[in-house]
C-alpha cells in the first residue's frame, strides 16, 4: 500500500510524485537503454522497474528542468531549462557508461563504411569471464533499431564486450575490449 491506496492486481506503485519537491506527475516517458527515464518537473528521473531503482538522476542540477526526452546514438537528448539560459540542448550520460553501435562490417576492416548496414536486435554483453558465451549474470542488452546499444554505471574496470548476431552473412561473434575509468 503507497499513499493509502492499494494497487490493482499486477501493477504497483513505484514511487509517489505528490511527496517530491516537484510535486508533478511524470511524463515524456523513454525506454533508453532498457531503463525507464522521465521528466517530473524538475530533474530527469530513471527507473528499472522497482521502488528502489526509481529515483533522479544523480547530480542533478537544482535549478534546471527538463522535456523532450529524446534517445539517439547511445545518448539521452533532452530540453534542459534553468531561470538565466533559458532553454539548451542537452545530453545524458550517466558515469560508467558504454555505448556503441554494431553495424554489417560487409568488407571486414573493422571500420564502418557508407552502405554497411545497421545490425538491429544483436545481443550484447559483458563477457565477465572471457568465455565468448552468454553466461547467466553476465550484463546484457539489446541493440535498437540503429544498432546502438548502451550500458549504464559501470563500475571501472576491463571489460570483454562481446556482440552476438545472426545478420546476412551468417552467426556474428565479435569480441572488443574496453576500459571504463
Amino acid at each position: 500500500m503507497v499513499c493509502g491506496r492499494t494497487a490493482p492486481q499486477g501493477t504497483s506503485v513505484l514511487t509517489a510524485f505528490s511527496n517530491t519537491a516537484a510535486g508533478s506527475a511524470p511524463n515524456d516517458l523513454t525506454d533508453f537503454a532498457g531503463q525507464l527515464f522521465f521528466d517530473a518537473g524538475g530533474p530527469i528521473w530513471q527507473s528499472d522497474g522497482t521502488p528502489e531503482g526509481t529515483h533522479p538522476v544523480p547530480n542533478w542540477p537544482a535549478d534546471v528542468s527538463s522535456s523532450f526526452l529524446t534517445p539517439s546514438g547511445g545518448r539521452l537528448f533532452f530540453d534542459g531549462a534553468d531561470p538565466v539560459h533559458g532553454g539548451e540542448l542537452w545530453k545524458l550520460e550517466l558515469p560508467g557508461t558504454i555505448a556503441g553501435s554494431a553495424f554489417v562490417d560487409t568488407n571486414h576492416d573493422g571500420i564502418r563504411q557508407p552502405g554497411e548496414p545497421d545490425l538491429a536486435g544483436a545481443t550484447i554483453y559483458l563477457d565477465a569471464n572471457g568465455n565468448g558465451q552468454l553466461d547467466a549474470g553476465e550484463t546484457r542488452t539489446t541493440t535498437d533499431l540503429h544498432g546502438n546499444y548502451v550500458f549504464f554505471n559501470t563500475p571501472a574496470g576491463t571489460y570483454a564486450i562481446t556482440f552476438s548476431a545472426a545478420g546476412p552473412f551468417g552467426n556474428v561473434n565479435r569480441n572488443v575490449t574496453l576500459v571504463v575509468q
